[in-house]
């Protein structure tokens, strides 16, 4: 439920909430890509770049084997 509700709060222009909702599914899930990827878009929105970029790195290799790209958190 985590990365429906990150990107709901993203969708919603709540960068901050969103980036503490996909850091808490990523203790748990540690390479979701989902969340990884969201993470990186909240990161970018509150102007963290530097960590944007590590995140996005993390979610490139955990996503390194798939079949489509991703959009967003969830279907």
């Amino acid at each position: 439920m985590r990365p429906y509700l990150g990107a709901a709060l993203l969708d919603a222009g709540d960068a901050k909430g969103a980036a503490e909702v996909f850091a808490q599914d990523l203790r748990n899930y540690p390479e979701n890509g989902w969340s990884l990827f969201c993470l990186a878009q909240a990161q970018r929105a509150l102007g963290r770049t530097a960590e944007a970029g590590a995140t996005a790195g993390r979610q490139a290799a955990a996503w390194q084997w798939a079949d489509a790209p991703l959009a967003a958190a969830r279907y």
